[in-house]
Parts: C-alpha cells; sequence; structure tokens
C-alpha cells in the first residue's frame, strides 16, 4: 500500500508574519482615524459662528476609551465646555435662533471619502509589511 505523506514547514513563520501585518493594519487605521478627526476639527473651527473665536477654539478631537472596533480607533470632535456652554444652542438651533451645524457639516465634507482614506490606509500598511 503506497502511502502519502505531506509535511508542511514554516508555520510558526507565516503565524508571526500575519500577526506583524495585523498589527501594522490596525496602526494604520488608528492613524488615519486620528488625522481624518484632526481635520474634521480644524475645518470645524474654520467654519464655526464667530464673535469672539472663543467657540471655535473649543473644537477639538479626542479618543474615547471604550469604544472602539480596533483598540484607539474611537474618536470624537467636539465643541463648547466651560469655555462656550452655548456651542450646542449653536450648533443645533433653538426656539429662536436657527441652527448652524458647523460640526455636523465638516464631518460630511470629510467624511465622504472616509472609506477610501482608511482603504489606502491599509494598503499603505500592506505594502510596507509585504516588504519585510
Amino acid at each position: 500500500m503506497a502511502r502519502v505523506r505531506v509535511t508542511v514547514t514554516g508555520v510558526q513563520q507565516v503565524a508571526k508574519r500575519l500577526d506583524r501585518m495585523s498589527t501594522a493594519v490596525a496602526d494604520a487605521v488608528v492613524a488615519e482615524v486620528e488625522r481624518i478627526a484632526e481635520d474634521v476639527a480644524r475645518m470645524a473651527s474654520a467654519a464655526a459662528p464667530r464673535r469672539t473665536g472663543r467657540m471655535a477654539s473649543t473644537i477639538r478631537s479626542r479618543k474615547l476609551p471604550g469604544r472602539r472596533f480596533v483598540k484607539g480607533t474611537a474618536r470624537e470632535v467636539i465643541a463648547g465646555g466651560a469655555q462656550a456652554p452655548y456651542a450646542l444652542s449653536v450648533h443645533q438651533g433653538t426656539k429662536r435662533y436657527r441652527g448652524k451645524p458647523f460640526l455636523r457639516d465638516s464631518f460630511e465634507r470629510e467624511a465622504g471619502d472616509l472609506d477610501e482614506r482608511i482603504g489606502r490606509a491599509i494598503a499603505r500598511a500592506l505594502g510596507r509589511e509585504s516588504v519585510r
């Protein structure tokens, strides 16, 4: 009776490489999401209605701990706080004042190519990783 034997070698090396690729992709996604959030914050700050500029100066991007698909990717762009507690009213409006949704509009302009930007970041990460 004839026997066929198949020997697979290099599994450890493949597993290590896949792990490095996974890390590279995750790092690339986190970095791109940070850039996108910073871009949205910059656009929103420029688009925010101004009297004194105080509200525009409060617009920033920050991490959201505990909420993420890839560790560290959850970000939010915020405005207001103690320095400009009226930011929500300016953004959404009130009974007497029509809102100027500078945050939403900035996100929509920037997020139009969100998938494309993240896809390019992943492709770059995989391209770099495949050279190693």
